[in-house]
């Protein structure tokens, strides 16, 4: 990197190659201040790890399908299934006759 520094202060790149240069050094800084921050992040908010992830994981799954049973019902279980009693009336009357 101190190459090319001085490559670009010496004033032999041409433009191209210093806007390539730029780039570069713009992407080294980034990908750094990314490790940086993901750093503190972690000093400050660590991770779970094994069995307190495996708990966390457990929660939110909970928690999901928690929100799944309280839905509200679109639909009646006799509207799905059918009328409710009509198949034992239907069975009654054809006995009697």
């Amino acid at each position: 990197m101190v190459v090319l520094i001085s490559y670009i202060l010496c004033g032999t790149a041409d433009k191209e190659e210093e806007l390539e240069f730029m780039k570069k050094l713009e992407k080294i800084q980034r990908k750094k201040f990314r490790k940086e921050n993901e750093d503190l992040m972690d000093e400050l908010l660590p991770k779970a790890t094994g069995r307190e992830r495996l708990l966390e994981k457990k929660a939110i799954r909970r928690e999901g399908a928690r929100n799944r049973e309280d839905s509200p019902e679109i639909f009646k279980e006799r509207d799905i299934m059918g009328g409710g009693d009509d198949f034992k009336q239907r069975f009654v009357a054809w006995i009697l006759f």
